[in-house]
């Protein structure tokens, strides 16, 4: 997987022993393809469903992605 976003670091302390505490606010997380291929739909709303609109969602909509 690959995660593209913001790492934050914080110390702080808890009964006397420093806790060091790494986040990641991802903002895009996806599919390595330097391992392999990957395969990837794209689900919009739920399928059967109509919208507010009244319109129905065709359902999954395939994306290709090359290296």
């Amino acid at each position: 997987m690959v995660v593209h976003g913001r790492l934050s670091q914080r110390s702080y302390d808890r009964n006397g022993v420093e806790v060091v505490a790494l986040e990641i606010d991802a903002l895009v997380v996806g599919h390595d393809l330097t391992k392999g291929v990957s395969r990837f739909e794209k689900t919009v709303g739920h399928r059967g469903e109509g919208d507010a609109d009244g319109s129905v969602d065709p359902g999954p909509v395939p994306v290709t992605a090359s290296p």
